[in-house]
């Protein structure tokens, strides 16, 4: 994946994580398994502890 688009994939789940619970959660752990950048993958886990 590239930077840009895992980034917003990021922003995009953290902005609407209330409104879309099922598709934050796809998200962070797509981020998780794939992202190579670690300030992001971290993000993401956080998101999943939530």
């Amino acid at each position: 994946m590239g930077m840009i688009y895992e980034e917003t994939m990021y922003w995009a789940a953290r902005l609407f994580s209330d409104v879309l619970p099922a598709e934050t959660h796809d998200a962070a752990i797509r981020l998780v398994e794939n992202c190579d950048n670690p300030e992001i993958v971290s993000r993401a886990k956080r998101l999943l502890i939530k």
